[in-house]
């Protein structure tokens, strides 16, 4: 049945009126030689007073406050859009100020929750969770929910790349690798070498058309090295693991892909190193896709969501896996199943 509209829920269409009137003023013919105080007015309405009835409006929902930034950037993108040209000049005065403030918040707000997570974390499980968890938990706190996975990724990745240099096993529980013997990071270092050499030559090469355009790739091309790296670095600080009690599997690919599966799912188990079938009825949970080996396949009875990199989901009932150590980890997993 689709959910009526209550009467309550109209009180959203006064900031889209109110904006709405603001555009039609600047649309009017006599707003051409409007003296300059009027134009002041209108930057101030569509900065300051719409957020504000805004942030009034969903003081007291369900809503998360940080959507007031957003609501605060699209009326900075609208502004610019309908103000003259040249009446733009205290616009950007207040960019210039406003916005470094309004980052400022946004990051204090973030790192606020990350600290308030972990310590929640601590005091319920005893254990602190591992940074990329609480970060995710974080920024889903403080921001909306795509806007908050792409954010957690970003920061993870500088994370990973320059900060994280000690790698700490998870007290109480077996921690299984997966980079130690398949390869990967021969691999990811191969990859990291084609792409800085190509960098060079393309960056060279576009240069003789376009320079912004040749730096934007060759930045485009640093980033991904740099991502690459991360994830070098995060395979050994996001290992799998089997929760025993909860009786389930975590399975990590660094920050690049993860899934949770319970353990009663699993019907049947395969030590393989075979070639997957081109149907996709096998899905290859790592983060280098079919460039990565397994030596695992789990069949489950029911479908299970993987995340991957940038909120990108994949469905699947089976999963090719790899894992250093297969035979503990097997061992471990039959233990807990239930064969009848």
């Amino acid at each position: 049945m689709t959910k009526s509209l209550k009467f309550s829920d109209l009180i959203f269409l006064v900031p889209i009126f109110f904006v709405l009137s603001l555009v039609m003023l600047v649309n009017l013919p006599f707003y051409q030689t409007a003296p300059a105080s009027l134009t002041y007015a209108v930057i101030f309405d569509l900065l300051l007073t719409t957020p504000l009835i805004y942030f009034l409006i969903i003081r007291k929902r369900n809503i998360p406050k940080i959507t007031v930034v957003s609501v605060f950037m699209g009326c900075l993108f609208l502004a610019h859009y309908i103000i003259p040209t040249a009446q733009q000049t205290l616009l950007h005065q207040l960019e210039f100020w406003l916005v470094p403030i309004v980052e400022f918040c946004v990051i204090s707000a973030i790192i606020f929750s990350a600290q308030k997570t972990i310590l929640q974390f601590k005091a319920e499980k005893k254990k602190s969770p591992d940074f990329y968890t609480a970060l995710g938990l974080a920024c889903k706190a403080v921001l909306p929910k795509r806007v908050a996975t792409i954010f957690a990724m970003e920061i993870a990745v500088v994370y990973y790349a320059l900060f994280s240099w000690n790698a700490k096993p998870t007290a109480g529980i077996t921690e299984f690798t997966s980079h130690k013997k398949n390869g990967i990071t021969s691999v990811v270092y191969a990859l990291m070498m084609i792409f800085l050499a190509e960098t060079f030559a393309v960056h060279m090469l576009v240069d003789r058309w376009s320079e912004l355009v040749a730096w934007v790739l060759t930045w485009f091309s640093l980033y991904t090295c740099l991502q690459l790296f991360a994830l070098i670095r995060s395979l050994p600080r996001r290992l799998s693991y089997i929760d025993k009690i909860e009786r389930r599997l975590y399975l990590r690919s660094g920050f690049f892909n993860e899934t949770i599966i319970d353990i009663d799912t699993i019907k049947g188990i395969q030590l393989t190193a075979r070639s997957l079938p081109e149907d996709g009825s096998i899905v290859k949970f790592s983060a280098l896709g079919g460039m990565d080996t397994h030596n695992i396949i789990l069949h489950l009875d029911e479908e299970t969501i993987m995340q991957r990199i940038y909120g990108f989901q994949k469905s699947f009932t089976s999963l090719a896996i790899f894992i250093d150590e297969k035979d503990l980890f097997v061992n471990q997993l039959n233990e807990l199943r239930k064969i009848e």
